[in-house]
């Protein structure tokens, strides 16, 4: 079953070709033109990671981030999308709580490892339980 992605990203351009690039290398991808529809998206959807991107009209994406920290909502990894120096990606992406960001490009291989990365992070590691000593009983 291949990982899905949720992308909130209002260009028509940018949005086809996130698509195609992460269609091409096996994510379903779910493409939102609007924050408008974003939290009723992520709920249904149910995505494995999701892109937003940094500069969109109404509401930008680190406030988009940050809304859905503090909503209810299902819980993923949250990357800014942008094609703005890493910098300042970086220090968007710490104000607003997302769990990292993504350069926009045409490398699919890059893309596809980023958000990869992103969802390796971002699963619960299971508690460490140290076997028992010898010669000691486990409680029951």
């Amino acid at each position: 079953m291949p990982y899905k992605v949720l992308v909130l990203d209002d260009s028509p351009t940018a949005l086809r070709m996130t698509q195609a690039l992460l269609g091409r290398v096996g994510f379903d991808v779910v493409a939102l033109d609007s924050a408008v529809h974003f939290f009723k998206s992520l709920e249904k959807e149910k995505p494995d990671v999701v892109l937003v991107d940094v500069s969109m009209p109404v509401i930008d994406g680190g406030s988009v981030v940050a809304m859905s920290r503090k909503a209810q909502t299902h819980r993923c990894p949250v990357l800014l999308y942008s094609d703005r120096p890493d910098r300042e990606l970086a220090a968007l992406a710490s104000q607003h709580g997302a769990d990292g960001y993504v350069r926009k490009s045409n490398d699919a291989s890059t893309l596809k490892t980023a958000l990869l990365q992103a969802m390796v992070k971002a699963k619960p590691r299971p508690q460490f339980t140290p076997p028992p000593k010898p010669g000691t009983s486990t409680p029951e």
